[in-house]
């Protein structure tokens, strides 16, 4: 996994997946971060080396700060960041990059769900997974957030709304939050 070629379509992936890292909960759009996967043209081994050892090295301490990042990380800071950090990660034997991945795993939860997810949206249609992943985002903020914000009630809408094509996969997605539910 060390063809970075592609570099431009993986700034799409960088982005999506450094949210997994920002100071804030990001587990009701989880679901949405899965779309990014499944819109790249990489397979699942490319990216958790995405994940692993690109994203994680580059933005992992910002969960470790008192105060980090919680709106958003600049893409051109990022990009340099995961730059800088992916060299230093190709000199690491396979093991040192394992124990140094395992040290810095804070997001691994989430990673794990948004795979999850990716692997729940990618039977449907290119069109279809664009509005489940939205009615997944709002179930996912009725979930975790039910009585936060205003717009709580559109989410609670939506949901209820859903039709019996989009409430099958509600057990699936109700099965990973529960997983996330402790976090």
């Amino acid at each position: 996994m060390q063809a970075f070629a592609d570099t431009t379509e993986r700034q799409q992936l960088w982005s999506s997946l450094a949210d997994l890292y920002l100071d804030t909960d990001v587990r009701p759009s989880l679901a949405l971060h899965a779309l990014s996967l499944l819109n790249s043209a990489l397979d699942e081994a490319a990216w958790d080396w995405i994940f692993q050892h690109e994203v994680t090295p580059a933005v992992y301490r910002n969960l470790q700060c008192v105060a980090g990042e919680w709106a958003g990380f600049d893409a051109t800071w990022l990009r340099e960041q995961i730059l800088a950090h992916r060299d230093a990660t190709l000199a690491l034997s396979e093991a040192q990059r394992a124990r140094r991945y395992r040290a810095q795993g804070l997001a691994d939860p989430e990673w794990r769900a948004c795979k999850a997810f990716a692997h729940l949206l990618a039977p449907l249609a290119a069109d279809a997974r664009l509005s489940s992943a939205l009615l997944l985002y709002s179930l996912g903020w009725t979930y975790f957030e039910p009585d936060v914000m205003a717009s709580g009630a559109t989410h609670r809408e939506r949901v209820a709304n859903a039709t019996a094509n989009e409430r099958v996969l509600f057990a699936d997605a109700l099965r990973i939050y529960s997983e996330l539910r402790g976090r």
